[in-house]
C-alpha cells in the first residue's frame, strides 16, 4: 500500500510541476497537453484507489481507460493547424473519442455483440481519419499517408480479435494506435530542437507499446504463475489438503474438470477486483458452491492474486430449496399452478413453432370426499401421493403433471402424433387405477376421470383450451365418472350448457 500512497503523491505533484513551468506559455497546444496530463493523472488515481480499496467495477474500470483515451486524443489535437477554433476542436474530439468509448463501454459491461463492435471498429477509423486530415490541414502529405497506414493496421487488428472473440484486448489496440498516433505526429512537426523531439517522439511510442506488452505479457505461458503460492489453515480444512499437497496444486484443480478451463481463462485474464459464484472441488473429488473474491496484491515480489474462498453451498441449497417449495406441491411434489403457467407457455409456444398437435388433459379422482370423510384427512394425502406417483410413472419426462387443486390435476403433453395417440395415454392413465391403492394396511379402490383438450384441433390459444378440458372433464364426470372425454367430441349443446354453469 506504501507504493499506492507514493505514486498517489508524485504522479500530482510531476503534473502540476510540468503546469507551473508551461504557464507562460498561452499557446493552444500547452494547454491540449496540460489537459492531457490531468485526465492521466485522473486515470492513475482511480487505478491506485483500486489496488488501496480492492474495489472496481465495469462502470469504474470504463471511467479510467475513458479517461486515458481522453487524455490520448488531447495530445493528439494539440498537433493540429494553429488556426482551429474552439468548436472545430470539440466536434474533431467527439469524432474521435465517440467510437473508442463506446465499443469500450459495451466490451467492459459484457453487452458488446461482434456485429456492434465491427461497426464501431470501421466507422471508428473512418471518423478518426477524416477529423485527423481536417486538423492537420491537406497539404501535409507525409503525415496523412502515415495516419492512413495506422488506420488500416489497427483495423484490421481489432477486426481480428473480434473474429477470435478476444474483444476484451481491443481497447489495448486503441490505446496503442492513439499513443502511437501522438508520436508519429510529433515526429513529423517542424522543429529547431530535433534531439528534443525525437525523445519525446520516442516517449509516446513507448507509451502506446506498454498496452498490448501488458496484454501480451499476460498472455505468456508460465509468466502468470498458476500455481497456490499460500494458503491459511481454513482453507487447507475446507479442501482437505495438507499444506505442502495444497501449495503443489495448479489453480485449475480446485475446480470440477468441466469448469477448470473456463476458471482458468477467467483468473489468468481478469486484472481487477472481482466476486463471483462458483463451484469447487476438494481432495476427495467432491463439489461445494463457493462465493470467491479476487484482486491482485504483491505476494514476495510477484504479482498474484488474492482469492478468498466462502463455502455458500447452504446458503445455495437454501435459496434452491426456497424456489423449489414455491414452484411444487408440498404434499405430491409435483408442480404447483405457479410452475404450471410458465410450463404451459412454453408447452403451447413450442406446438405453435413446430406446429405439431399437443395436448391438455384435465384429471380428477373420482368421489376423493367419500375417501377423505371415510378413512380421514391423513389416508386421502397418502391416496393423493400414491395416485400421483402412478400418474407420473407413466408419463414422458418431456411432459408435465401438476396439482392444481384439491384432488385435481394437470397434464401437458407435447408433440401427440394424433389425437389416437392422447387417447392410448389418456386410457393408459385410466388402466393405472385399476388396481386399488394399499395405504396403512387399507385397500382403497379409486378411479379418475379425464377431459382433453387437443391443439390445435380444438382451439389455439390456452385459455380456451384450458377450459374446453374443464368442460370435457365435467362431461366424464356427469356420464359415469371413470373415463376420458375429448372437448371435440361433445355436442355443442352440452358445451354451452357447462360453460353456462
Amino acid at each position: 500500500m506504501r507504493q499506492e500512497l507514493f505514486d498517489l503523491i508524485m504522479v500530482p505533484l510531476m503534473t502540476f510541476f510540468f503546469a507551473a513551468l508551461q504557464k507562460g506559455r498561452p499557446q493552444r497546444r500547452y494547454r491540449l497537453w496540460l489537459a492531457g496530463w490531468l485526465l492521466e493523472l485522473t486515470s492513475m488515481a482511480i487505478w491506485e484507489w483500486e489496488q488501496i480499496s480492492h474495489i472496481s467495477t465495469p462502470v469504474i474500470e470504463t471511467v479510467r481507460i475513458w479517461a486515458i483515451v481522453f487524455a490520448g486524443i488531447a495530445f493528439l489535437l494539440s498537433f493540429g493547424q494553429k488556426d482551429l477554433t474552439f468548436r472545430q476542436l470539440c466536434s474533431f474530439g467527439l469524432a474521435l473519442s465517440v467510437p473508442a468509448c463506446l465499443g469500450i463501454l459495451l466490451i467492459n459491461n459484457g453487452t458488446a455483440r461482434k456485429w456492434m463492435i465491427v461497426v464501431l471498429i470501421v466507422g471508428g477509423e473512418v471518423l478518426a481519419d477524416w477529423s485527423l486530415r481536417r486538423s492537420y490541414g491537406l497539404q501535409s502529405k507525409v503525415r496523412l499517408l502515415v495516419l492512413d497506414i495506422l488506420a488500416v493496421v489497427s483495423g484490421a487488428v481489432m477486426l481480428r480479435l473480434v473474429a477470435t472473440n478476444q474483444m476484451e484486448v481491443i481497447y489495448a489496440v486503441i490505446l496503442a494506435e492513439i499513443f502511437t498516433a501522438c508520436g508519429l505526429m510529433f515526429l513529423t512537426l517542424p522543429s529547431r530542437n530535433l534531439a528534443g523531439q525525437w525523445i519525446a517522439s520516442q516517449g509516446f511510442f513507448f507509451w502506446a507499446l506498454q498496452y498490448p506488452l501488458y496484454w501480451w505479457m499476460g498472455d505468456r505461458p508460465g509468466w502468470e504463475s498458476s500455481f497456490i503460492l499460500s494458503a491459511n489453515e481454513a482453507a487447507l480444512r475446507v479442501y482437505g489438503y495438507g499444506m505442502e499437497e495444497f501449495l503443489g496444486l495448479s489453480v485449475p484443480e480446485i475446480f470440477p474438470p468441466e469448469d477448470a478451463a473456463a476458471r482458468a481463462e477467467m483468473l489468468r485474464y481478469e486484472r481487477r477486483f472481482e466476486r463471483y459464484q462458483t463451484l469447487t472441488r476438494r481432495k476427495d473429488g467432491s463439489s461445494f458452491h463457493a462465493e470467491m473474491t479476487m484482486y491482485p496484491v504483491t505476494f514476495q515480489g510477484q504479482w498474484a492474486r488474492f482469492l478468498l474462498v466462502v463455502d455458500t453451498t447452504e446458503h445455495v441449497e437454501l435459496n434452491r430449496e426456497l424456489v423449489r417449495q414455491a414452484q411444487h406441491d408440498h404434499l405430491t411434489g409435483l408442480p404447483n399452478r405457479t410452475l404450471l403457467e410458465d410450463r404451459m407457455s412454453q408447452w403451447l409456444a413450442i406446438a405453435q413453432r413446430s406446429d405439431k398437435p399437443a395436448a391438455l388433459m384435465t384429471l380428477d379422482l373420482d368421489r376423493f370426499k367419500h375417501i377423505n370423510d371415510t378413512y380421514g384427512h391423513l389416508v386421502g394425502d397418502e391416496c393423493l401421493k400414491q395416485a400421483a406417483a402412478r400418474m407420473q410413472s407413466r408419463i414422458r419426462q418431456s411432459d408435465t403433471l401438476a396439482r392444481t387443486g384439491g384432488e385435481e390435476f394437470t397434464l401437458i403433453v407435447n408433440h401427440i402424433s394424433s389425437e389416437d395417440g392422447a387417447r392410448s395415454l389418456a386410457e393408459s392413465l385410466l388402466r393405472l387405477f385399476d388396481r386399488p391403492l394399499h395405504i396403512n394396511g387399507l385397500i382403497i379402490p379409486i378411479t379418475i376421470s379425464i377431459g382433453v383438450a387437443i391443439y390445435p384441433a380444438d382451439a389455439h390459444d390456452l385459455d380456451t383450451l384450458r377450459q374446453l378440458s374443464d368442460d370435457a372433464l365435467y362431461q366424464a364426470k356427469r356420464t359415469g365418472r371413470n373415463r376420458v372425454v375429448f372437448a371435440g367430441h361433445m355436442p355443442a349443446t352440452d358445451v354451452r350448457q357447462l360453460t353456462s354453469d
